[in-house]
């Protein structure tokens, strides 16, 4: 089973090249351990092949082969995934189920460092 660690890294999902660079060097600037996935797929992929869990994943919903959508239906499934922190980063956001936050695009570095540091906080004091 794939336990958290206070330790853990920020998951950023986020098929644009750009956004996912620039997203990540903010949150690596603000002290943050980062890993980045392109796709809903190969963001499961990799959190099933670490030792960890991500703190908080920083999730776009429109991507190719795994959008967001999707990507939320199968965390959902997972009772090991099912307690981390997404903060849906995405310009259509509506219709998010209940429990999600989301930051519509485009987003600035202060309102994504401090949403991220929000959910990080949140996330260790729960033991998540």
């Amino acid at each position: 089973m794939i336990q958290a660690n206070p330790e853990s890294y920020i998951l950023i999902v986020e098929d644009s090249i750009d956004l996912r660079e620039i997203y990540k060097e903010c949150l690596i600037y603000a002290g943050f351990t980062v890993k980045v996935a392109s796709d809903g797929l190969e963001a499961l992929n990799l959190i099933n092949s670490l030792n960890n869990l991500p703190g908080v994943i920083l999730l776009d919903l429109m991507m190719p082969v795994m959008d967001g959508w999707q990507f939320l239906k199968e965390i959902e499934k997972d009772t090991n995934l099912q307690n981390i922190p997404i903060l849906v980063c995405s310009a259509l956001a509506d219709g998010l189920p209940v429990g999600y936050r989301s930051l519509g695009k485009p987003v600035s570095q202060k309102t994504l460092i401090s949403a991220v540091a929000e959910f990080a906080s949140s996330s260790k004091k729960n033991g998540k």
